[in-house]
């Protein structure tokens, strides 16, 4: 930015340091498995919502513990049955959505407060009904409340495009070289009113 000369910024990190070093110093908490046994993922993910970052709606720790699943060690540790995950702000406006509802009722609410439970509730009565519109399919393609939760706020951006909102487009990285592609006309650009 032209500032040849200038000292960079030190503290600009500090409070991202901060608070990982508030997880590193929490981890053994939060994976202490009773003797013999694993841990739930509500468990697990209700002690990572303890660590200062890693609270409020319970997002951060919600993707933090997703993203850890994909290491062996943590999947041996933790046992995921599938019918619970806090649900974050979109899979909430998506929720809201779908009863009709104030979209941004509860979109903010704090991890295991009663809006969040009754938020898990309904993702769970989703998953029941699709399970049991398309069996096979869900099977199939292992459809879990996970996905759910992640679908439903897919389902919220896109209705904020419809309702003409704005959702910010991925952009790659300019060293990726890669050059925009020209938008192809879709039929649900008609519905939506954007082309």
């Amino acid at each position: 930015k032209g500032d040849a000369g200038a000292i960079p910024p030190l503290d600009v990190y500090d409070k991202e340091l901060s608070t990982l070093e508030g997880l590193r110093l929490a981890v053994d908490d939060i994976v202490a498995a009773p003797a013999g046994g694993r841990l739930s993922w509500r468990a697990v993910c209700t002690r990572l919502r303890r660590v200062n970052g890693f609270g409020g709606s319970g997002f951060m720790a919600k993707e933090v513990l997703h993203d850890a699943m994909g290491w062996p060690s943590m999947r041996r540790l933790v046992r995921d049955e599938g019918d619970w995950t806090p649900p974050g702000p979109g899979a909430r406006r998506g929720l809201n959505r779908l009863y009709g509802r104030p979209r941004d009722m509860g979109a903010n609410a704090t991890g295991d407060s009663a809006l969040e439970t009754s938020f898990a509730c309904e993702m769970r009565l989703l998953l029941r009904t699709l399970r049991s519109l398309d069996p096979a399919f869900c099977k199939s393609v292992d459809l879990n409340i996970h996905d759910v939760q992640f679908q439903l706020c897919e389902f919220d951006k896109y209705c904020r495009v419809g309702d003409g909102g704005h959702v910010h487009p991925y952009r790659p990285h300019f060293s990726m070289n890669i050059p925009d592609l020209t938008a192809r006309p879709h039929p649900h650009h008609a519905l939506l009113r954007v082309i």
